[in-house]
């Protein structure tokens, strides 16, 4: 696996804050970073992981979950750190509730693809930068390139941008 480098400053806010919200593109690496910190973390995109959420945080009601989340469960240990590591798409209906609620309670950690520092001198820069920084997306797998990036693109176009 890849040493990040945001791994050093997640791991600061995961011990000064009760809750990390680990951000990026799709596909940046945020689960596989995740793994490496926590068996414990919620990917908000995933509906299975949002109902674990809801449980640990003990708001089981989605008008209350909707407009709080993770508001009360934080409060309640707020001295508590490290308890929940949440990861998600840079999405604005994402973002807008999770910071109205949990301003203050809340760090934010944005992983961007992989940087060249990242990959060490057996990458070709040049390569790299025609290919961008996406694990899948031809920098570790060159024969994913160029399929891969218009595939993603287009999904993107058609998920993502409407929203």
């Amino acid at each position: 696996m890849i040493k990040r480098i945001l791994i050093r400053q997640l791991s600061a806010r995961l011990k000064q804050f009760p809750a990390v919200a680990l951000l990026g593109l799709r596909q940046s690496g945020k689960t596989t970073l995740a793994k490496t910190l926590s068996r414990h973390y919620f990917d908000l995109e995933q509906s299975e992981d949002q109902l674990n959420l809801d449980c640990a945080m003990g708001f089981p009601d989605p008008f209350w979950r909707m407009h709080h989340p993770g508001r009360g469960a934080i409060d309640a240990k707020r001295k508590q750190n490290g308890r929940f590591l949440l990861l998600g798409s840079v999405a604005p209906g994402l973002m807008k509730n999770v910071s109205e609620s949990l301003a203050g309670r809340l760090a934010i950690c944005e992983l961007y693809p992989l940087f060249l520092t990242e990959l060490g001198k057996k990458y070709d820069e040049d390569e790299m930068w025609l290919r961008g920084g996406f694990p899948d997306g031809g920098i570790l797998k060159k024969k994913n390139f160029p399929v891969w990036e218009r595939d993603y693109l287009a999904l993107l176009a058609q998920r993502d941008f409407p929203s």
